[in-house]
């Protein structure tokens, strides 16, 4: 719900730009990590990174937090716990880094198919850094085949869609 004396956020993705304030700002985007979010500083909105908010990306379980995210239970030896990381996620808005919790229950899934059972495609199977939505890969693939568009040209653009200032702060993998 906004409040214009609290709202201090607004997203340039939802429709009509809508001001939010902190806590519906994250809890509206918990399952939007693409989204363009700006805050309400020194007297101008400023395009921040969603993280900013607490954001992370949850895997395994919906978009929920892992039931068995360090809990105080005996794992045996040869369970291999996910430690919290930040990959970079490429999507047809942008490219960005989020924090990622893996699935750390007793029987979770390696980590490329975590990736993939939650809509992303690893950029390497051994220790994914960098993923992929569908949708990137959809417009990459009509970009080129039906465009006739480089691959460079592609992320260039998409460089330019996450930071039209400075595009070479984009991270490059």
């Amino acid at each position: 719900e906004e409040n214009a004396e609290e709202a201090t956020y607004r997203c340039l993705s939802c429709m009509g730009h809508p001001r939010f304030c902190f806590t519906c700002c994250h809890k509206i985007h918990q399952r939007e990590p693409f989204h363009k979010v700006q805050e309400y500083r020194d007297g101008f909105y400023q395009t921040i990174p969603i993280r900013n908010l607490g954001f992370r990306i949850h895997l395994g379980h919906h978009g929920e937090e892992c039931p068995e995210d360090q809990g105080d239970y005996f794992l045996p030896t040869s369970f291999k716990y996910f430690a919290e990381e930040e990959l970079v996620f490429v999507d047809v808005t942008g490219v960005y880094t989020h924090p990622v919790r893996w699935c750390n229950c007793h029987d979770h899934l390696p980590k490329p198919y975590q990736l993939l059972q939650s809509g992303y495609f690893p950029g390497t199977w051994r220790s994914p850094q960098t993923v992929f939505t569908f949708a990137v890969l959809d417009a990459f693939y009509l970009d080129v085949m039906e465009c006739t568009v480089a691959a460079m040209s592609v992320f260039q653009k998409l460089r330019r869609l996450t930071d039209s200032v400075e595009p070479d702060n984009v991270p490059v993998r």
